[in-house]
């Protein structure tokens, strides 16, 4: 059987209303949980008094057989029409059908539901009409779950739905956050308070969430997840369910990239990338893809790279214990690119085209020199976490933020404001305390590469 769900007018906030002759009206506003859809049988029902008084005398006293209409209107539709034929009515319950598909409309965020008295035709006689509303009216739904669809762009839902309910959310920390992902969790739980009203906030750490979980405790909050994968054993939950959108994997092997620290608009960058064999037996069907950086474009490399859709490859038969591999590439940037930073990122790649380890290696781009000159390194180790998206690395400076169904509970949501480090966590946070959007995006996952200051 499906689930079914009553809740009256006073505990929606609304105290007892009466309605005066000849016409009057009050609106009740109604929002449903996202993941509800209504079925057949769900009803709200009127709970009325009438009382109907002539006031003028006895001699022009007419003889009515009718004193108005109770008028029910949902959502701009009229649902239902009550002739009041008697001249008191105490008390009353008028059961009104409501209109599943206007209630079930995704379009339709908020429900208007109108109780008008109209007794316009007897509006020349003199007389004292009242209807008075108990707050004991209520609305009886019947419904299925439907799926939660994580969606970025409409941020703040489904963590915020002023339903029936307060919304409740829970941060969760580190057992022992870094100052950046405190500092995290305060801008986005100010920007939620900001963006939303009655909302209960409350925070837990990671350990105190695994504890409740391995207990066997129900999780009735969405959660609101920060830090590094190896700091936040949360996260490593989560993707031991397969729940995250762009799952973690643990680093396998060495890998390292050299290129210049600074270059002007239009210059050459010329890469060097260093995969080291850090495992004791041999290892074969390697690749490396060198994802170039946005308007960049290859001017050369080893005779034994393939180019095709602005990445870089190359194969590697076979690898010793100990033995590494070198290749170089050299793109040319374009020069309407000023005063930023590019990112080259290459992934490892197994035989089945999973990734293996990733590695980011920036270059500041000025049209003006610099005091770091030279040339800048970054090495990837076989220890420690990088995100994937699909068959590639997520580049490791970008701060990751995922919205998932919660696998505890469908009911909820969970937001996962992460990172590889404490810039890209830090970054990641700021998108998330900023914006109470991503204009023009959509979907569960989004990757932050710079956040500048509001204007």
């Amino acid at each position: 059987m499906p689930p079914d769900f009553q809740i009256t007018l006073a505990e929606l906030g609304y105290e007892e209303k009466t309605l005066t002759s000849p016409y009057d009206a009050i609106e009740y506003t109604l929002r449903l949980p996202e993941d509800w859809e209504l079925r057949e049988g769900s009803f709200f029902e009127l709970d009325f008094d009438y009382v109907y008084n002539y006031i003028g005398t006895l001699e022009a006293q007419p003889a009515l057989s009718f004193f108005g209409d109770v008028i029910i209107v949902i959502d701009g539709y009229r649902q239902q029409t009550f002739s009041i034929r008697e001249t008191a009515l105490a008390p009353l319950r008028l059961r009104v059908t409501l209109p599943i598909d206007l209630l079930n409309d995704p379009a339709r965020r908020t429900h208007s539901i109108e109780v008008i008295l109209d007794a316009g035709h007897i509006c020349r006689i003199p007389h004292v009409a009242s209807l008075t509303i108990h707050p004991t009216s209520f609305f009886s739904f019947i419904y299925d779950r439907v799926p939660l669809v994580p969606d970025l762009s409409r941020y703040p839902y489904p963590f915020y739905q002023r339903a029936f309910e307060p919304d409740q959310v829970r941060f969760v920390l580190p057992a022992h956050p870094m100052e950046m992902e405190l500092t995290g969790a305060v801008g986005v739980a100010a920007k939620l308070g900001d963006l939303t009203y009655g909302m209960i906030i409350s925070g837990t750490s990671d350990l105190e969430l695994t504890e409740r979980l391995e207990a066997g405790d129900a999780l009735r909050e969405h959660l609101i997840v920060i830090g590094r994968p190896e700091n936040n054993e949360a996260i490593l939950r989560l993707n031991e369910l397969d729940a995250l959108p762009l799952p973690v994997k643990e680093r396998q092997l060495s890998l390292a990239s050299q290129g210049p620290a600074a270059v002007a608009p239009g210059g050459i960058l010329s890469y060097t990338l260093t995969l080291t064999n850090t495992t004791q037996v041999s290892i074969s069907a390697l690749s490396l893809v060198d994802t170039l950086p946005a308007y960049g474009q290859m001017a050369s490399c080893d005779s034994a790279c393939s180019d095709m859709e602005g990445e870089v490859s190359w194969s590697i038969p076979s690898l010793e214990a100990g033995e590494a591999f070198k290749c170089t590439v050299e793109l040319r940037l374009s020069d309407v690119l000023t005063d930023s930073v590019v990112e080259n990122t290459v992934t490892l790649l197994d035989a089945m085209s999973n990734p293996l380890n990733v590695n980011t290696l920036t270059t500041t781009v000025s049209t003006t020199p610099l005091a770091e000159s030279g040339s800048r390194a970054s090495v990837s180790t076989d220890e420690g976490y990088f995100f994937v998206h699909g068959e590639r690395g997520v580049p490791e400076n970008d701060g990751v933020v995922q919205e998932l169904v919660s696998p505890w509970d469908q009911a909820r949501a969970i937001l996962v404001i992460t990172g590889l480090n404490n810039e890209a966590v830090h970054k990641a946070a700021q998108a998330m305390s900023f914006e109470s959007r991503f204009p023009g995006m959509a979907g569960q996952f989004a990757l932050v590469r710079e956040v500048r200051p509001l204007p």
